[in-house]
């Protein structure tokens, strides 16, 4: 009954019949209608091996599951999902253990190495990852992209422009702006805002300042970028003149970040007329005194001396979190 059974289910009904009749020293027995027939279509098959590798793929939480998955697929010969494990691999953390994150960074680089045949999208999530961490890494990623003959894209240039910026690589962050131009990507508005950060984080902000005069349709991250350039080189007196010019145009309204960022110079240079011409402006303008700009104007006032406005500032915010507290407490 079982070898019949396999046999029906394997859609060889004769093959059961023949090995019965064997069975059974030549005798006919005749088996039963029901046991020959194919089964029907709505019999739950195996699933394709994408599907089932997609399925454990999905409960490896761990760098140590993540091994055993991948050592089951090449032993038994299975395709393998580079791309699917590249991302997963640079997801694991442990928040207790920085260790595991860093072995599990190490064992993506050992895959990418691996790849057969890497993509654009392959190299994008490994320097997404280490543009951060471990920039020089990223770096050296992106010189294995280009001599691969693949052809960065738009979410290639931020992670490469951050990379160069937290390294510090003055001559490869010109590099990446020259590439940038022949791409063709000096107009996409995330590339180029990475351009101004970079050029800011590099301690050049008549560079990026030179990008930002360069875009054509700007928004209030262009505005704040060069803002914030200005605010982190220390020249408050720019920041100031690119608020007012930002505030005169009236093509984009400036936001809490806007505010909060201009506060910020304020602080950093003790300017308390321009911090109170900044609050005035914000309360004509009916801008909502949240956390955010609260804690800025806490922090300006506390270092321009004022600890009376600072808290008349902070009993008025209505969602006070760590951040408020903070800025009361340490005036940052």
């Amino acid at each position: 009954k079982y070898f019949t059974a396999c046999c029906k289910i394997k859609g060889r009904p004769e093959v059961g019949r023949a090995c019965l009749a064997r069975n059974s020293g030549g005798r006919k027995e005749e088996v039963p209608k029901e046991h020959c027939q194919t089964p029907p279509a709505a019999m739950p098959r195996a699933p394709p091996v994408s599907s089932a590798v997609s399925k454990l793929h999905s409960r490896c939480h761990s760098l140590s599951t993540m091994k055993q998955l991948h050592a089951h697929l090449l032993h038994h010969h299975r395709p393998f999902p580079y791309n699917h494990f590249l991302s997963k691999l640079l997801s694991i953390s442990s928040p207790s253990s920085a260790t595991t994150t860093a072995a599990a960074a190490d064992y993506a680089l050992l895959l990418l190495a691996s790849h057969p045949a890497p993509t654009a999208f392959s190299f994008n999530v490994a320097l997404r990852f280490f543009a951060a961490s471990r920039p020089r890494v990223s770096l050296q990623l992106s010189l294995r992209m280009l001599r691969s003959a693949l052809r960065p894209d738009a979410y290639t240039l931020p992670f490469l422009l951050l990379a160069a910026a937290r390294c510090p690589a003055p001559a490869f962050a010109v590099s990446a702006h020259a590439l940038l131009q022949k791409l063709g990507l000096h107009n996409h508005d995330h590339t180029v805002h990475s351009l101004i950060t970079m050029y800011s984080n590099l301690g050049r902000p008549r560079a990026a300042r030179r990008v930002f005069d360069g875009i054509l349709r700007r928004d209030v991250v262009s505005w704040n970028s060069m803002i914030k350039a200005y605010q982190a080189a220390g020249m408050k007196d720019d920041a100031a003149r690119m608020f007012r010019a930002m505030v005169a145009e009236g093509a984009v309204a400036p936001n809490t970040v806007t505010v909060a960022v201009v506060l910020a110079a304020c602080r950093d240079a003790g300017d308390l007329a321009l911090g109170r011409w900044l609050e005035e402006w914000v309360r004509s303008t009916g801008m909502e005194v949240g956390s955010l700009v609260g804690s800025a104007l806490v922090g300006m006032y506390e270092k321009c001396g004022e600890m009376a406005e600072a808290r008349r500032v902070f009993d008025a915010i209505a969602d006070k979190d760590n951040v408020a507290w903070n800025a009361l407490i340490t005036g940052q």
